[in-house]
């Protein structure tokens, strides 16, 4: 089994979290050392001359960029970031690079500041690096949005890279990344629309896991791991709206704020404090399983949908994503008009090709070795024809992906032929 030393470059005011995560994911394989300023002590070497050095030891270097250049030092053409690529390019290092979704607010572009190249500058020189990079190095085809995002780019960039003996683990959430493609990219739109408040329903049959769908996106494109859930089918026993709201409120503030001395009390005071405590994006969830006790839920809902959004768009700079699951054929959408709802493409069963799919994705782009992996581990999936829902789906790439962590260790022949 090969080591490796992995160096992280990027600007660091704009990406310190983002290269932490990534950090912590490849801490996680045995034998890889990860290599940034983050280790950096005090010391005689210059911080440029450190970098390089590093660069110059390293096995494989990861390049994440923004819409940040970065710090030129004095006497330079080149920011630190720039001068480090440009080493790992000489040297012919293992190169993987990864941006930004460059619309993102989250991303800013550099400031004017004193002895530093003008902003307008450093944005030429920026662009000018990824062009070069585009022309030279494969990148990851869509932009990262969220720190979850780019390392689960980084780790599946590892994976497929035919340079490097990838001895991690896959995370076994890998599973919620099956098909689904039109629901996300629908999705990703609505992202990168920016408005404050958002609404976005997804319909199918429970065992094609549309709670699974929205922690995909939840997680890859929000950065939010865990989306409130809404119990509403507890209070939708009340006709009264205001008591409604009143719990649903109450029930946010115990999730979202449960130190608060002084709760919030309506939808315009709940985003503010979130807002204050430096909560970017609030996602929520409802689940609708029993559509005869739905029906008297949506004019509460309708109601409390436009309080939300105008709440959002008065206090600003916090945005929120309200996803409505439905499990049964629904008139949502005719109910409920006081906003903007984005209805995805309903959940459907799965085929066998999806499964090969992920396989290329995730794990090798041979397609003779995927072929090869789906008679081995997903025998099913070749009789015609085939269709699975997701539930079925995620239970065989848990096993899979499990199988693969393991076997190293459980010296598991048949798998390792394939996948050694």
């Amino acid at each position: 089994m090969a080591n490796y030393k992995v160096y992280i470059s990027s600007t660091y005011r704009d990406l310190a979290p983002y290269r932490q995560t990534v950090m912590k994911s490849l801490q996680k394989a045995p034998n890889f050392k990860v290599i940034g300023m983050e280790y950096y002590t005090a010391e005689d070497t210059q911080p440029l001359e450190r970098c390089l050095k590093d660069v110059s030891d390293c096995d494989i270097y990861i390049l994440i960029l923004a819409n940040r250049y970065g710090y030129v030092l004095d006497g330079q053409d080149f920011s630190i970031t720039h001068q480090e690529y440009l080493r790992a390019r000489a040297l012919n290092k293992v190169i993987l690079v990864f941006k930004a979704e460059n619309r993102d607010v989250r991303f800013p572009a550099d400031d004017d500041e004193d002895n530093q190249p003008s902003s307008i500058r450093k944005q030429t020189r920026l662009k000018s690096l990824k062009d070069e990079v585009g022309s030279l190095h494969l990148s990851h085809p869509e932009g990262f949005t969220s720190e979850y995002h780019l390392a689960l780019q980084v780790m599946e960039s590892l994976v497929r890279n035919p340079r490097v003996d990838f001895d991690g683990e896959l995370p076994e959430d890998r599973k919620i990344f099956c098909d689904r493609a039109n629901q996300v990219f629908d999705f990703y739109d609505f992202v990168r629309k920016k408005q404050a408040f958002n609404v976005f329903l997804i319909q199918g049959h429970r065992t094609n896991l549309g709670r699974s769908l929205v922690d995909r996106l939840s997680r890859y494109y929000l950065g939010i791991s865990d989306p409130t859930l809404i119990s509403y089918h507890e209070f939708i026993t009340d006709a009264s709206y205001p008591n409604f709201r009143r719990r649903l409120i109450n029930e946010l503030c115990d999730r979202l704020l449960p130190n608060d001395p002084n709760p919030p009390i309506d939808p315009e005071s709940l985003l503010s404090d979130l807002k204050a405590s430096g909560t970017l994006a609030l996602a929520m969830l409802s689940l609708v399983s029993n559509s005869v006790q739905w029906q008297k839920g949506y004019e509460f809902l309708d109601k409390i949908l436009l309080e939300f959004k105008n709440a959002s768009e008065r206090v600003g700079g916090i945005r929120v994503f309200w996803f409505v699951v439905i499990d049964t054929p629904d008139a949502l959408q005719q109910q409920v008009n006081s906003v903007d709802i984005k209805a995805a493409p309903p959940l459907t069963e799965l085929s066998e090709t999806d499964i090969e799919n992920w396989l290329r994705t995730y794990i090798i782009s041979d397609d003779e070795i995927v072929l090869s992996l789906q008679e081995l581990c997903f025998p099913n999936t070749l009789k015609s024809p085939c269709q699975l829902n997701m539930r079925q789906a995620q239970e065989q790439i848990r096993a899979f992906i499990n199988r693969f962590n393991l076997r190293r260790k459980a010296s598991d022949l048949p798998l390792l032929s394939l996948l050694p």
